[in-house]
């Protein structure tokens, strides 16, 4: 049976894949189950007349053409669950970054001057509204509990959780909106999410809120949000994810003072790529064993 497998997962997981596959490094039409990402795939769908897996070792999958491979009877499974731990580390880094000042500090440091500030914020007590209620929003929670922080999310799912409060209606959203201190986005992006986010939600927001977006940028107004920052209507923003990636040298995104900007890749630690490994060879050995497959998405 042939798999393609990215070189460099390839070469640590060799010892634990069992020797019943041909690995290729290339896109051959004989492969029948690819390891990869989406965007390397999309556009050979058609190609690979033998496909029959795709492992992706990202979450996100909108690129793909679900609607072929529904047709076609291809299995699917992402990496869910395996960013969440350093993506929410990095969240709260940045809030805190943002609260303290401490990229002011930092530069006063490299100037050497001492001028202590009396106006920056705790996080303590907060009212903290995650939109998506999945697991990287549950491990942001997790962290922000020690903060004594009340929460509420927005999601589709009304089941016992972590979260103080739950809202599923889109009138449920706007209180969400309207009340908390941070607005956490963490939604995939999909048809009912896509600029889900718009003018008259944003507009909700009170004037010493702070936005973080670490989902899909397309799930919001970016043109609205840029406005809304840059004329200082909430506190400020941080966003790891755009509408364009990479982010264009001419993009205004650049010249905003209240927003802090990472590169798409907040999960960018070793952790998530431990974790991956073991995730790419479980599903593997229970392709090839007919066991159910970890984090399947049912098309």
């Amino acid at each position: 049976m042939y798999i393609f497998i990215l070189k460099r997962i390839h070469e640590q997981i060799e010892d634990e894949l069992d020797k019943s596959w041909k690995v290729v490094h290339e896109l051959d039409k004989d492969v029948d189950v690819f390891v990869g990402m989406a965007s390397q795939i999309n556009d050979h769908l058609d190609k690979l007349k033998n496909l029959k897996y795709l492992l992706l070792i990202t979450a996100g999958y909108d690129t793909l053409d679900i609607s072929f491979l529904k047709e076609h009877g291809i299995r699917l499974t992402n990496a869910r669950d395996v960013y969440s731990v350093s993506i929410a580390e990095m969240v709260v880094a940045q809030i805190l970054n943002f609260n303290k000042g401490l990229e002011t500090y930092h530069d006063q440091q490299e100037r050497r001057i001492w001028k202590p500030y009396f106006d920056f914020i705790d996080l303590e007590g907060a009212k903290v509204g995650f939109i998506g209620g999945g697991s990287i929003a549950v491990e942001i929670l997790k962290r922000l509990k020690g903060f004594n922080i009340t929460s509420s999310v927005y999601r589709r799912s009304n089941k016992p959780s972590l979260f103080d409060e739950t809202y599923n209606t889109i009138e449920g959203l706007q209180k969400l909106m309207a009340k908390s201190d941070y607005i956490i986005n963490t939604l995939p992006l999909s048809e009912s999410t896509t600029n889900l986010i718009d003018k008259p939600l944003f507009d909700l927001m009170h004037k010493d809120a702070f936005y973080v977006n670490v989902g899909r940028g397309q799930t919001h107004d970016e043109s609205y949000l840029i406005k809304l920052l840059n004329a200082h209507k909430i506190r400020g923003a941080y966003l790891d994810v755009f509408h364009t990636e990479p982010l264009l040298e001419s993009s205004p995104y650049w010249q905003i003072k209240n927003l802090l900007i990472t590169p798409h890749n907040s999960s960018n630690t070793p952790l998530p790529d431990k974790v991956l490994m073991k995730l790419i060879v479980n599903n593997l050995n229970n392709y090839l064993t007919q066991n159910p497959l970890i984090n399947e998405i049912k098309l």
